[in-house]
């Protein structure tokens, strides 16, 4: 869900394991969810890091 759609869908938090900070929202390129005028929203990011990153690798390695 894109961050701006979280806002608007009034989501109370975010928890994710792997961060993408050239492409990635929630802390990176596209973080709308810290600006006061919008509804906030907790985001707990970096949750078992380096399995996340690995899950990710592997499904993209076996998508090409």
């Amino acid at each position: 869900m894109a961050p701006a759609r979280m806002v608007q869908a009034r989501i109370g938090a975010c928890v994710y394991g792997a961060g993408d900070p050239k492409k990635g929202a929630d802390g990176s390129v596209y973080d709308c969810a810290p600006q006061p005028e919008h509804h906030r929203i907790d985001v707990t990011s970096g949750i078992a890091d380096g399995e996340a990153g690995a899950l990710l690798q592997d499904f993209f390695r076996a998508r090409r």
